[in-house]
């Protein structure tokens, strides 16, 4: 047992931790429904089973800690796991009942069923060739020391994607109940998220010493860049964009 594998340990527990802690504010933060009308258009599907894996889990504890209470309240206790069954059951039993009604739900609806839109050649082979372009970008930038060719083969590679999902994403109709405009908190919030985006990755491609932190050979304090440490402060943009409590209060 050493200092530096200590360290090591340390820094892996507290990145873990870090990223826990932001699926967890995601989670309870996002709309998952206004996040679901950014997907590309010939990826609804996807992106509807996407949420409702998301929110499966939050569901499931939500049951489970009401099926706990009502059992405790008939006077049911819970000693060993000879006694779960009592509460498993009613948890397994809503779980598909949930997913029957939805699915049923879906279905009145015409999820699944033809949508008239036939993919063309052209963006089949941008998406290919752009995620043909990234991948290459990114392999090359750990075995070449010349960043410009790099930046540029991911930045080809995303636009392609972009054109590409663009132009597929038209040819699919969808239909919107409710459009949602953008407001300026939105706008400050996507800037501020584009600008730490784009930092991040200049910084991984020029000067990836700045993002990375080994204690090997020696124990040494990480290196700190103050720039960087100034756009990781946008971080809490969305604090700053919270409206005051008053108005969320109901008028009398």
């Amino acid at each position: 047992m050493t200092l530096e594998a200590v360290t090591f340990g340390l820094v892996t527990g507290l990145n873990l931790l870090v990223l826990l802690l932001l699926f967890e504010a995601f989670g309870a933060g996002v709309d998952y429904a206004a996040l679901l009308r950014f997907v590309p258009g010939f990826l609804f599907r996807a992106g509807l089973v996407t949420s409702i894996a998301l929110t499966f889990v939050p569901q499931t504890l939500r049951t489970f800690r009401d099926v706990r209470e009502a059992q405790m309240i008939r006077g049911h206790r819970f000693h060993s796991w000879r006694d779960l069954a009592p509460l498993m059951v009613p948890v397994v039993v809503i779980g598909l009942e949930r997913s029957v009604q939805l699915a049923e739900a879906m279905e009145s609806r015409g999820f699944g069923g033809p949508t008239g839109a036939t993919d063309r050649l052209k963006p089949r082979l941008a998406l290919l060739l752009g995620i043909a372009s990234l991948l290459l970008g990114l392999g090359l930038r750990s075995l070449w020391d010349r960043p410009w060719p790099v930046a540029g083969l991911v930045l080809a590679g995303g636009s392609l994607l972009v054109w590409g999902f663009r132009h597929m994403g038209r040819r699919v109709r969808r239909t919107r109940y409710r459009l949602y405009s953008w407001t300026r908190a939105d706008v400050v919030l996507a800037v501020a998220g584009g600008v730490l985006a784009g930092s991040v990755l200049a910084a991984r491609l020029w000067a990836p010493e700045q993002l990375l932190y080994y204690p090997y050979p020696r124990v040494m304090w990480p290196v700190f860049s103050p720039w960087l440490g100034v756009l990781f402060a946008l971080v809490a943009t969305p604090a700053l964009l919270v409206p005051p409590e008053e108005e969320h209060l109901c008028p009398p």
